[in-house]
């Protein structure tokens, strides 16, 4: 398989890229995580106040 469409030449990995990409992507995505997380609660406690049906009605 690998003769005729020389497919393991394409499989380079290159790690200084990759850890390039790590770099950026994983502060930001905990960043996002942090934030939704953090809404989340806030929503919960404000709407946590209006009784149980209406909790119950957001958290599908």
């Amino acid at each position: 398989m690998d003769t005729a469409f020389k497919t393991r030449r394409t499989a380079n990995i290159d790690f200084s890229k990759m850890y390039d990409l790590l770099k950026v992507g994983l502060p930001a995505g905990f960043g996002l995580m942090v934030n939704v997380a953090f809404w989340g609660m806030i929503l919960f406690g404000l709407v946590g106040r209006f009784g149980t049906e209406a909790l119950a009605a957001t958290s599908a």
